[in-house]
Formats: structure tokens, sequence, C-alpha cells
């Protein structure tokens, strides 16, 4: 049986969800599998750190496109904003 993450908790993993809202996407509207992908290669990620600052605004907007291994997710998706 697969537990529900406690109230007010999001079952993504903080950057990743982060990074979703910093593109403009509902991860409510990405395809499941898309997100279960999307969630397991943010979780993997060594790039943490850059992720950081960029989640942060201290790096361009585009820069995502050089350390995400989600960056092709993301600019796929309907819901994203123009970089």
């Amino acid at each position: 049986m697969v537990q529900s993450p406690p109230a007010g908790r999001s079952s993504q993993p903080p950057l990743i969800a982060a990074a979703l809202k910093m593109h403009g996407i509902d991860g409510a509207a990405v395809p499941r599998g898309a997100l279960k992908v999307a969630r397991e290669r943010c979780r993997d990620c060594r790039n943490t750190d850059e992720c950081s600052v960029w989640l942060a605004g201290m790096s361009e907007p585009e820069e995502y496109r050089r350390f995400c291994p989600n960056a092709a997710l993301f600019d796929a998706l309907p819901n994203a904003r123009a970089h």
C-alpha cells in the first residue's frame, strides 16, 4: 500500500516542486508518468547547488537548461513560460 504524504507536504522533492512553480507549471497538470520520472531525476540529481542558486533567482532564467535533467520536460510542457 502506498502512503500519502502528511497533510501540507508535497509528494514531490522540494526542488522539483519549486522548479515547477518557477516555470509556472501546475504539477497536477503534468501527466502522472512524466511527473514520476521528473521526481526520480530530481531526487537523483547531483546539481542541487546550481539548482538552488537558479531557484533563488541568482542566475540567468535559461541557466537551468545547462544543469537540470528535467529541462526538456519543462520546455515541452504547454504551461511552461517562454524562457
